[in-house]
């Protein structure tokens, strides 16, 4: 069993990916009134919740990212 142990700057980006994750999965809930396993998103839509999380996936490894507080993610 491995066990993991966070400072606050990884914290800060897990929380912050994980947040950005669950937000655009609940868009693709809330874009439909029926079931949004059977409804397929449209092009654009789904262009642009991947092009916001690869955006959110990139802070910790710039300067801006270092500015806020966060930590680059281990691949662990």
């Amino acid at each position: 069993m491995v066990q993991a142990s966070a400072n606050a700057p990884l914290f800060r980006i897990g929380w912050f990916m994980e947040s950005l994750a669950t937000q655009t999965l609940v868009v693709f809930v809330i874009r439909t009134a029926g079931n949004p396993f059977r409804s397929r998103p449209s092009g654009r839509l789904l262009i642009g919740v991947v092009a916001v999380a690869a955006t959110g996936a990139v802070p910790p490894y710039t300067g801006p990212g270092a500015m806020l507080g966060f930590a680059p993610i281990p691949l662990l």
